[in-house]
């Protein structure tokens, strides 16, 4: 149960980092910041939807595909956490993030 809730949450929040490059604030920054949204939206989704099939298909699945899409899930959130990391540790994204919505200031 607990683990739905996990998928479930995190799913809102791929949602969240696939409108946020759209918001006029992030428009007027880098595009690489813009796709690096996208891209970690594209992550999270896809890890969360791993997930949910493994809830629901674990006990139906032979042992060794079981395995591999375990480690899929595992594979798609550290290259998640490796584009935060990236995202975090930008001086741009720290401007784009302290900088108004007013572009004329």
């Amino acid at each position: 149960m607990n683990d739905l809730i996990l998928y479930s949450l995190m799913l809102i929040g791929a949602v969240s980092l696939f409108v946020r490059p759209f918001v006029a604030k992030y428009r007027a920054g880098p595009q690489w910041i813009r796709a690096a949204h996208f891209f970690a939206a594209i992550l999270v989704a896809a890890w969360s939807g791993v997930g949910f099939f493994l809830v629901f298909y674990r006990a139906s699945l032979p042992r060794l595909w079981s395995w591999r899409l375990d480690h899929l899930e595992s594979t798609l959130l550290g290259m998640f956490l490796g584009v935060l990391i990236l995202l975090f540790f930008s001086s741009d994204y720290h401007k784009l993030r302290r900088s108004s919505g007013d572009t004329n200031v």
